[in-house]
Parts: C-alpha cells; sequence; structure tokens
C-alpha cells in the first residue's frame, strides 16, 4: 500500500492534505485503492451535495448541523478510544452524515462572518 498511497500520482499527493490515505480505511476496486479514506468519500460527497442545497435555499439549522457532527465525531471517538471499532460501511455513513454538518457548520460560520463584516444580523 504504501507504494500504492505515495505514488505519483498528483491526486493522491493533494488527498494527502486531507486525509491520513490507510489502506485498510480506503475503499478498493480491483487492485486500486482510493485515494482518501472512506469517511472522506463520504464527507466530500455529503459537501457537493449540501453545496446544491445550499444553492437551493435549503437549509438545515445550526443546532442540526452539530448534531450531525456529533454522529460523525462519535464514531471517530469510539474508535480512538479502542472502544468499538468501525468499519468503512460505518466509516462512509458517517462521514455523509457527518459531512453535511460540517458543510452547514462552514456555511453558518462565513454567514456570521460575513455579516459581522457588513454590519447585518445574522439570525440562525
Amino acid at each position: 500500500m504504501q507504494q500504492n498511497v505515495k505514488g505519483k500520482s498528483l491526486i493522491r499527493r493533494l488527498c494527502r492534505l486531507l486525509c491520513h490515505q490507510k489502506e485498510e480505511r480506503c475503499f478498493k476496486i480491483r487492485n486500486y485503492v482510493f485515494p482518501i479514506c472512506a469517511r472522506c468519500t463520504g464527507i466530500l460527497i455529503s459537501f457537493l451535495v449540501s453545496l446544491v442545497c445550499i444553492k437551493n435555499k435549503i437549509e438545515i439549522s445550526f443546532f442540526v448541523a452539530i448534531l450531525l457532527l456529533s454522529v460523525m465525531f462519535c464514531d471517530w471517538i469510539l474508535q480512538y478510544l479502542n472502544i468499538l471499532m468501525s468499519t468503512n460501511k460505518r466509516r462512509f455513513l458517517t462521514g455523509l452524515i457527518g459531512g453535511v454538518g460540517l458543510t452547514y457548520f462552514y456555511y453558518y460560520i462565513i454567514v456570521f462572518f460575513v455579516s459581522e463584516l457588513l454590519g447585518r444580523s445574522c439570525a440562525f
């Protein structure tokens, strides 16, 4: 795996900035190992879908965004503390859920700071 993940591919090198790329946590198709792990794949997919939702004025509350983020955090912390080992399917699912929360969290933070700069009130 080391050679596969740390290969010369520009995509892999760029993904390395965002993801640990552990082979056992990456999806595989035949001999191809995805350049990001299952959780990051879920986050990336939900990030793109969430941006479309935001553009189309489909919003969730800040509180719900935090709840969605906490689902991903709980899966991560349980695995980190060796309480419950996660699977790639669970990592992907919690990445999808947490990615929505993360995208909206960033959205609300950006809206807040832009409103402050423009002197407008913002209500979430």
